[in-house]
């Protein structure tokens, strides 16, 4: 068993919390899960980082980074960070805003990771469409 299997059954009880279906979610990687929560797409996932230990991340592609307003996006994204509670807006590889949440696995449980899910997924869902229609960048 490596560090992340036993991890897999926490996911799994939590995301069976909501009535959603698990095997429906899962992908073709065993620590990688898939699902949508109203308009958001969301993964979890379990990796190890770089000194070898377990962590749990939810994220939700949210748009592409447009080409006009990103001055304004960014300072908008970093307002609403300081509202939200254990999950942040980041930006992946200079062209996708995403919404995540992440932890170390140690001691996580069903309910956190349900916690956590419910966060994100809400945030996401409740913020896409209005930064899509404010600043016009695209759908991912």
């Amino acid at each position: 068993m490596t560090n992340l299997e036993a991890y897999i059954p926490i996911v799994e009880q939590a995301i069976a919390s909501f009535g959603i279906d698990v095997a429906s979610c899962r992908t073709d990687s065993p620590t990688v899960w898939s699902l949508k929560r109203g308009s958001a797409n969301v993964t979890m996932l379990l990796n190890l980082n770089q000194e070898n230990r377990a962590i749990f991340v939810v994220i939700s592609g949210i748009m592409e980074v447009p080409d006009q307003n990103r001055e304004a996006l960014f300072l908008e994204l970093l307002t609403i960070n300081h509202t939200l509670v254990g999950t942040y807006f980041t930006v992946y590889n200079n062209s996708l805003i995403c919404l995540a949440s992440s932890r170390y696995a140690d001691g996580l449980d069903p309910k956190e990771v349900a916690e956590m899910l419910e966060a994100q997924s809400y945030a996401a869902d409740a913020l896409d469409d209005m930064l899509i229609a404010k600043y016009g960048g695209k759908r991912v």
